[in-house]
């Protein structure tokens, strides 16, 4: 029962940090804007700078694009879950690469005992798939990010 206890709240924890982490990483998406003109990098609060801010959001809101650049909105999508898939790959190929080297460790240490032989085979082919689903995956994300990119374009 301590157990069981212990694997929920290690559970709980998890999900936990991962919401956190997925708040940090999308929080950099921001598209408002202080001022009330393009042209204007003064940050003067006023009633009448919300009231215009007001107006020219209204008036933005009834065009037929709804005033905002979908395409450049597309492109920073993609930019920003560029980096993710970068580290991710990065990881994964050195997780490879060291996989590998420690399958040949083993298979030099099991140099004449058949039982263990074949047992590395099983694991070995196993990694195989694992790597060349995991090679795979570097154009598959490619082509989600571009994908995405081009539908957001098109809203």
């Amino acid at each position: 029962m301590k157990n069981f206890k212990s694997l929920k709240i290690n559970k709980i924890g998890i999900i936990m940090l991962s919401i956190i982490v997925f708040f940090l990483l999308f929080s950099g998406m921001v598209y408002a804007k202080t001022g009330t003109s393009s042209d204007s990098s003064s940050s003067n609060f006023s009633i009448q700078n919300v009231i215009t801010a007001v107006k020219n959001f209204d008036v933005a809101g009834k065009k037929t694009d709804g005033g905002i650049d979908a395409k450049a909105m597309g492109d920073k999508f993609a930019e920003q879950l560029k980096p993710i898939g970068d580290i991710i790959i990065t990881v994964g190929m050195i997780v490879c690469v060291a996989v590998s080297i420690i399958f040949g460790m083993k298979f030099v240490a099991a140099s004449g005992k058949g039982q263990e032989i074949a047992k590395l085979k099983t694991q070995l082919l196993g990694f195989v798939i694992a790597s060349f689903v995991f090679v795979s995956a570097y154009p598959i994300w490619s082509f989600i990010v571009k994908t995405i990119s081009e539908m957001v374009a098109k809203v």
